[in-house]
């Protein structure tokens, strides 16, 4: 089974986790890219799922549990996040479930090229190569109605459940949840501590990446007029790192947002009273590493007072954007880093970065700079570009990066 093997032993203990002993309830959640929030994307549907000494209960659809879990993934953070969706089913009067399962078309995608297409009832047949397509611009097309629309997600949900929890083709179940948790497509929160610390161990639990003492990124994008034009979005990221001997760094990121949408598309917003809206309104929000000294912000050129939080021990710049069809925003960070790296005759820089999932995920370019005197060490994926180290990659899975200098 190789990789496989410690994900199938994960899920072999899941039953005995969630249902031996007395009843256990789970909540999964399939999620959609076109309309991103920090943790991923907005709920399309979600259902509760008993399990009771070995037997699966999925519990009728409520359609308002979507809609209640809406706003609940405000944190990159997914154990937070997690945390909050456990509070927001139980808000509706609904026992607190044990955990949750949140999955996105992606994952779905890679479930039904590991284990065939499905029938959804009442609505056909779903294959791999059009999952993602029939999950999210199609179904707005065919379904205007937010309560078909909503009919149809639970049915595809429903099904998936069916095919998750079959124990037919658990090896190639595994799998995909082995390839998708480092994407964020698949990411579970279990109130039981000892399970959430076996999802963590399996890069499962969609948690912020340790940055090890060195530099970190995340960026994300929050929808705020339910418009679905984020399947368009197309963004870059510049990470310019400038080395002192000392192991200091100074450091300014540069994040470029676009509205890609085509013109014509019929996307449309709950703020533009059911008229064709391209409009792209949210909040543009990079997490900086622990310890990180702001220095200055600007967006598109223009000096900025941006909103400051902290998430997990971390500096979180935020600011308001608003894009027609065809605009961009770019936002600029300047912050200094103590310990980007040791001091003497060698140093080091390591770049941790969690992705937000994106259809047409970001590019991150690193652009470092060595101390006068140093030079980089050959490493596989660095190039080097006016006297700067470059690594340039999709930015598709949480990455590490690191870079050694000598001298």
């Amino acid at each position: 089974m190789g990789r496989a093997g410690p994900l199938v032993a994960t899920l072999e203990a899941l039953p005995a986790a969630v249902g031996v002993g007395e009843s256990r309830r789970y909540l999964v959640v399939l999620t959609s890219p076109a309309e991103l929030r920090p943790a991923g994307g907005v709920p399309l549907a979600a259902r509760e799922v008993v399990l009771d000494k070995g037997v699966v209960d999925l519990r009728p659809a409520d359609g308002g549990l979507a809609e209640a879990l809406r706003d609940t993934g405000t944190s990159a953070n997914f154990p937070t996040t997690g945390k909050a969706m456990l509070r927001a089913v139980q808000a509706r009067g609904r026992p607190r479930p044990d955990g949750v399962i949140v999955l996105d078309p992606l994952a779905m995608r890679k479930l039904l090229e590991a284990t065939g297409p499905v029938a959804v009832p009442g609505y056909g047949r779903i294959d791999a190569a059009d999952a993602v397509a029939k999950l999210t611009r199609d179904a707005d097309l065919r379904w205007p109605d937010r309560d078909e629309r909503r009919r149809y997600h639970q049915a595809v949900l429903a099904t998936l459940v069916a095919r998750f929890l079959s124990g037919n083709d658990l090896v190639a179940t595994g799998r995909v949840l082995g390839a998708a948790g480092p994407g964020r497509n698949v990411q579970v929160y279990a109130a039981d501590p000892g399970l959430q610390r076996m999802l963590a161990g399996h890069r499962l639990d969609g948690a912020l990446a340790d940055p090890g003492g060195g530099d970190y990124l995340a960026v994300h994008t929050t929808n705020r007029n339910r418009s679905r034009v984020d399947l368009f979005q197309r963004r870059g990221i510049r990470q310019v790192v400038r080395l002192a001997r000392d192991g200091s760094a100074q450091i300014t990121r540069i994040v470029k947002v676009v509205n890609a949408v085509p013109a014509g598309e019929p996307v449309r917003s709950a703020d533009a009273a059911g008229e064709a809206s391209g409009r792209s309104a949210g909040t543009l929000a990079t997490i900086l590493p622990p310890g990180a000294e702001l220095a200055s912000a600007t967006l598109d050129g223009r000096p900025v007072r941006p909103e400051l939080a902290t998430e997990q021990g971390r500096p979180v710049v935020r600011v308001g954007i608003d894009l027609g069809p065809g605009r961009a925003a770019t936002l600029a960070v300047s912050y200094r880093l103590r310990t980007a790296g040791g001091d003497g005759d060698g140093l080091q820089y390591r770049l941790s970065a969690d992705p937000q999932v994106l259809l047409d995920p970001p590019v991150l370019r690193v652009e470092v700079t060595a101390p006068p005197g140093m030079a980089p060490a050959p490493t596989d994926g660095w190039t080097v570009e006016d006297g700067a180290s470059v690594l340039s990659r999709r930015l598709t899975t949480t990455t590490t990066a690191t870079l050694d200098l000598h001298g």
